[in-house]
């Protein structure tokens, strides 16, 4: 199958609903095998956003892939996707006072991501 999907943080957002299916959801994505109602927490791919909200199919796509985008978080529905980059920006708010998630994410990521 090539390499692996996405490049993932170590410590990976789940929203409520995914928390419970994270290791069964981590699976599909390794194995490229849909996912109902899957969706993604990735960097921004525009330089211009921090973050992207995708649907686990269009991170399936070849163009997408080939920009190995770094996964944050995975979450079952749409809403949950919204409430978990809410959650995130008020995590980053927190600890630094800013909403500069890239830069917080990454600085929790000292020893660097994993491929999943």
């Amino acid at each position: 199958m090539g390499a692996e999907p996405f490049q993932s943080l170590k410590v990976l957002y789940c929203g409520k609903r995914a928390a419970g299916k994270k290791e069964e959801i981590l699976n599909a994505i390794r194995n490229r095998k849909p996912y109902p109602g899957l969706y993604l927490i990735t960097f921004a791919s525009n330089g211009i956003d921090q973050l992207d909200i995708l649907p686990f199919f269009a991170g399936l796509q070849k163009h997408v892939r080939d920009r190995h985008p770094v996964l944050v978080g995975i979450c079952l529905g749409r809403q949950e996707a919204f409430d978990t980059v809410a959650e995130i920006a008020a995590d980053a708010y927190r600890a630094t006072g800013a909403c500069h998630l890239q830069s917080f994410l990454l600085a929790g990521e000292a020893a660097g991501g994993k491929d999943i």
